[in-house]
């Protein structure tokens, strides 16, 4: 499975809970999915966590202008980020999808 981080910022938060959904299980993990929240119990006794919200209104989170530099990556957007936890969630999904915790 190719990492794609820059597809996470411009979702919804229930587009992104389903679709962290949907990786979770093609990564092996058996997400649970309630209205509130989403979770996927490892095998490890740590738990990361981060939150979907976003303070943008939708028409400023579909024109937002990402940029990524790779050389020392990092995301950013001339709007900022939402004041969200986006890049938490990327990093959860990177750890999820490049090791076997599960």
């Amino acid at each position: 499975m190719t990492f794609n981080a820059s597809k996470y910022f411009f979702m919804t938060q229930d587009e992104l809970k389903i679709l962290l959904y949907e990786e979770l299980k093609m990564c092996g993990y058996h997400p649970v999915m309630e209205e509130t929240y989403l979770y996927a119990e490892g095998n490890i006794p740590i738990a990361l966590s981060a939150h979907l919200d976003t303070v943008f209104p939708e028409e400023t989170r579909k024109n937002l202008h990402a940029r990524i530099i790779k050389e020392s990556n990092i995301l950013f957007a001339e709007e900022g980020l939402g004041a969200d936890d986006r890049a938490g969630v990327i990093m959860i999904m990177k750890i999820v999808m490049t090791t076997k915790l599960r």
